[in-house]
């Protein structure tokens, strides 16, 4: 402390001396640490400092956390128990005042420090002095006491003295950024204790060190490197386009692709064949159908859902026994007949004889392949765009039925394919029977329970 006071001393006669015929050189301090707020100003140069660098040591040698100053303190002033807290605006002071006092001509108008902040410094020593615990009083020299007396003097010292010279009219500066956030204290502890008190709690200063704690906790708080969560990102954008792409391209085409359209049968499935066959319903292969949700995810993942075919039908040569209708009961039902040959269609659809007319040949049912013929006994409409519609009298190939009372075949009348009530259906010897006692049988068509397309049928 005694040190800085003979520089300010020093600097203070260097300026006003008459005989110095020209005044030292000033310098420039942009890119100062220790002033920061005042780098666009210039300084006189001095003994301890001539140039930026030289003036942020000694600045830093003044800070009252530095071992140096504090012995310098201590020594100077008798002040053995000061352990460096307590001062307020010390840096912000002697930055200023080497600014303002210097009168360099290359400063642009300088904004004077702000009288309150000033004296707050000047006010800070004295408290200091006060307390004993710091500063005892007793078995210390004269010479000590007047120190201390001087340094809070206008007349006795130069910080006192330029403190004195201020004045809070605005535009003025509240002292460097940096220690008005904390209130003056170069301690943060020593801001903590002050604001902690009601008296000093609505100070402008407090408030802005309690933004400035607030901010630095948010600024822990905030990701060190945005670039990881950047970069997830956009690899998560990438695997969903990807995935859109797959589903709405390469999937959708095989699906575009599929068709419930009709097939005309071939000219050779057509042939009669002169063959008879047993047939009752546990002798059926009874289609089972899928769930919705085994359909989907055979769309999505792969693989066609397939339709079995239904196995051959047992085939016999037994002349004495008549086919039987899948609605007829179970059992050893002899009849005796021959049996009668299917004509050749010509790829023509058949049409059948008028029902007033006495029909001029039997039909056995359709043998081609796995598939068997019926004809219709009551007309249906269809209801859905996949259902078949049925005419009296119409001969229907059953290609698959299911288990719930419903079939999948094509009308030969029409040429169309599609589900359809097996109710509506007898045998064609069943047909020809009841058309000649007159028609009478009714069956009930039962509301369909499941769509054709939910089975996986194609």
């Amino acid at each position: 402390m005694i040190r800085s006071l003979a520089v300010y001393l020093l600097f203070t006669l260097l300026l006003s001396s008459s005989t110095f015929a020209q005044k030292p050189p000033c310098f420039s301090l942009q890119g100062s640490q220790t002033c920061p707020d005042l780098q666009s100003f210039y300084v006189r140069s001095v003994s301890d400092f001539n140039n930026v660098a030289s003036f942020d040591s000694y600045m830093r040698s003044q800070f009252d956390n530095t071992t140096a100053y504090r012995q310098a303190f201590q020594s100077g002033f008798g002040c053995s128990g000061w352990d460096g807290s307590q001062q307020r605006f010390h840096i912000s002071t002697t930055c200023f005042y080497f600014v303002q006092v210097g009168e360099c001509s290359e400063n642009p108008p300088v904004t004077p420090m702000c009288k309150t902040e000033c004296d707050a410094f000047i006010n800070s020593m004295q408290t200091i002095f006060q307390n004993t615990t710091f500063c005892p009083t007793a078995g210390v020299s004269q010479q000590v006491l007047q120190a201390r007396q001087d340094s809070i003097s206008p007349t006795g010292n130069a910080f006192a003295d330029f403190c004195s010279k201020r004045s809070d009219a605005q535009p003025c500066a509240r002292g460097l950024k940096s220690e008005f956030n904390q209130c003056g204290f170069f301690n943060a502890d020593d801001n903590t204790a002050f604001c902690a008190n009601p008296a000093n709690s609505k100070q402008e200063c407090c408030t802005a060190s309690t933004l400035t704690a607030l901010q630095a906790v948010a600024d822990s708080l905030a990701p060190v490197d945005n670039r990881p969560w950047i970069y997830a990102g956009i690899a998560l954008g990438a695997m969903t386009v990807g995935a859109l792409f797959f589903i709405f391209c390469v999937k959708a085409k095989p699906w575009r692709k599929s068709s419930t359209s009709a097939i005309a049968p071939p000219e050779s499935d057509l042939k009669p064949l002169p063959i008879e066959r047993t047939l009752t319903r546990n002798q059926t292969n009874k289609g089972k159908r899928q769930s919705l949700f085994q359909t989907v995810r055979q769309s999505i993942f792969g693989g066609r859902n397939k339709v079995n075919p239904p196995p051959p039908l047992p085939m016999t040569n037994n002349n004495n026994k008549y086919p039987q209708s899948m609605y007829s009961a179970p059992g050893d039902q002899t009849y005796a007949s021959t049996p009668v040959p299917m004509p050749t269609y010509q790829n023509q659809p058949y049409q059948p004889p008028q029902q007033q007319q006495p029909p001029q040949q039997q039909y056995a049912e359709y043998p081609a392949g796995n598939t068997f013929q019926m004809r219709v006994i009551d007309p249906y409409a269809a209801q859905l765009g996949d259902e078949l519609s049925l005419e009296m009298g119409d001969f229907i190939t059953i290609e698959e039925e299911f288990d719930d009372g419903w079939a999948v075949g094509r009308n030969e009348s029409t040429g169309d394919v599609g589900a359809f009530p097996m109710s509506c259906l007898v045998s064609v010897d069943e047909y020809e029977s009841l058309a000649g006692v007159g028609m009478e049988r009714k069956s009930v068509v039962s509301q369909r329970g499941r769509s054709l397309y939910a089975s996986g049928f194609r």
